[in-house]
């Protein structure tokens, strides 16, 4: 996807003794063409993780503390890039409580909902909403 949208996922069963550590479960934005590849995917997306916690965009490293609450069942989960290639995050559909999370996120990419699959059996994933706003 190119230019401004917004994706809403909801939390329909999530392990709960994973959430508070980084990488196990993350959403965000990948390159439509990854260097890394899929396998990789935190090495080439902006992302927003379970814990609350940022990476540091397009690298696999950590960056910063974005909200103090950690996913849960039932939470929706959303993201938001605008006009100017900025990237949200947010709980719920209140898009003005949406925190920036990383900027200059241009060109086409792919929504990513990644998770770490030797322990996240029988997690589910709802996606509610992508909508192009421009």
């Amino acid at each position: 996807m190119e230019g401004a949208f917004t994706a809403r996922v909801r939390i329909v069963n999530i392990n709960a003794s994973y959430v508070g550590s980084m990488w196990y479960y993350g959403f965000g934005l990948i390159k439509a063409q990854p260097i890394n590849g899929d396998g990789s995917y935190y090495s080439d997306s902006a992302l927003w993780f379970s814990n609350g916690q940022l990476n540091v965009k397009y690298q696999g490293s950590n960056g910063t503390q974005l909200f103090t609450q950690q996913w849960k069942i039932g939470d929706e989960i959303a993201l938001r890039r605008d006009e100017q290639n900025n990237l949200y995050f947010g709980f719920g559909t209140n898009e003005s409580a949406m925190m920036l999370g990383h900027t200059d996120v241009s060109g086409p990419h792919r929504i990513v909902l990644g998770f770490m699959t030797s322990v996240c059996i029988g997690d589910i994933f709802e996606l509610i909403e992508i909508v192009k706003t421009n």
